[in-house]
């Protein structure tokens, strides 16, 4: 409760654009794309060896 008059100086706006920005759908799927191909890279080098 002490600190409401801190969160009322926050820019709300610039708040919701690094969101979008971070967590907008093609983000977020080129992420889980990355991801998924580290993880099937590192399978196909385990089974290499």
């Amino acid at each position: 409760v002490a600190s409401m008059p801190d969160l009322l100086q926050l820019d709300r706006r610039r708040i919701r654009t690094v969101f979008e920005r971070r967590f907008s759908d093609d983000r977020m799927a080129r992420d889980y794309v990355a991801a998924y191909s580290r993880l099937t890279n590192g399978v196909e080098e385990s089974r290499a060896s």
